[in-house]
């Protein structure tokens, strides 16, 4: 009963309160809990965002079939402007993976400069933790995954000339 009691009193007040129990005093302290679920709760926004990155480098190899082209006339085989296109999709997941890390710590800083100044309460974040750096690799992963279809049809269409073979 007891127990129920500074519990309620803890999520009313956001604050700590002290209770007292048969095996000491303890502090109750109610807040929101930071963490990701399992494999099958990540699975839909790494589908979304693969998407999205499949879409976007899809549109860019037809917008960009004149350079394609370009590619072949100056004698890219067409395994090297596939080749180009994955070597795009690695930079822009290394620079949005460290891009999106940077912006998680600013966010934080930020918030925990206000903090004071409202009601808000900051999570407690790990950035050395191993699980931040397996989500970047995750999505890593995932934008490479996505960009393999868009280059292979960059590679098609990328022409070796009237011979269609390589010499």
């Amino acid at each position: 009963m007891a127990d129920e009691i500074v519990q309620d009193v803890a999520r009313m007040l956001n604050i700590p309160v002290s209770a007292t129990r048969p095996d000491g005093v303890y502090r109750q302290l109610l807040g929101p809990i930071v963490q990701a679920g399992n494999v099958k709760t990540l699975l839909f926004p790494l589908l979304l965002g693969g998407l999205v990155v499949f879409g976007t480098m899809l549109g860019s190899v037809s917008d960009r079939q004149k350079e394609i082209y370009s590619f072949s006339a100056l004698g890219l085989a067409p395994a090297h402007v596939a080749s180009l296109f994955l070597a795009e999709a690695m930079v822009f997941s290394i620079i949005g993976g460290v891009a999106g890390y940077l912006l998680a710590q600013g966010s934080i800083k930020v918030l925990t400069l206000l903090a004071p100044l409202t009601a808000l309460r900051v999570p407690e974040m790990n950035y050395s933790s191993t699980n931040a750096i397996l989500t970047i690799l995750v999505v890593m992963g995932m934008v490479l995954v996505s960009a393999i279809y868009p280059a292979i049809k960059a590679s098609r269409s990328a022409n070796p000339g009237v011979m269609r073979t390589w010499r």
